[in-house]
């Protein structure tokens, strides 16, 4: 059994006095079935938000969430940075430009770049005429998305 896991049956035989046990215990176990109603609720819900939880923000656990709700079997959405198509960035020291050049592991971008496209979502192309799908593609992005950060939705 689990953390929440109740045996009502169990949980009424033993808050009745011993006298009153043979007697009452269907009768109360009927008057139960509120009780029982919303503790199977609350069992759903909280398995609802276990399921919602074990996901975040990464780019990975996106991609993950989007095959898991609309392209289960093919699993073809992907979530990709933007920045990943780009050429190695070379930076270059201060005085030296055109003499010598460092290349460095990490990409440099101007300030406009920042927060412009920070990631692509690439689904199918015969997503492109489902308006109903992609606008709940769009609400499960923006609902994981980081807040302030933008993204574009690419068919491929």
């Amino acid at each position: 059994m689990g953390k929440y896991d109740v045996n009502f049956l169990d949980l009424i035989k033993s808050t009745l006095p011993f006298s009153l046990r043979n007697a009452l215990t269907r009768i109360v176990f009927v008057l139960f079935i509120p009780f029982r109603i919303l503790h199977s609720r609350f069992m759903v819900f909280r398995d609802r938000k276990n399921v919602n939880l074990s996901y975040n923000i990464q780019y990975p656990n996106i991609q993950r969430l989007l095959n898991d709700n609309f392209d289960e079997l093919e699993r073809r959405i992907i979530v990709m940075d933007s920045n990943q198509s780009l050429l190695p960035t070379v930076a270059y020291l201060s005085g030296e430009i055109g003499k010598r050049q460092l290349r460095v592991p990490f990409a440099v971008y101007s300030w406009s770049m920042w927060g412009y496209r920070p990631f692509w979502v690439i689904v199918p192309f015969e997503y492109s005429g489902d308006e109903n799908k992609i606008n709940a593609i769009k609400k499960t992005v923006e609902n994981y998305k980081f807040a302030g950060t933008q993204y574009e939705l690419k068919f491929q």
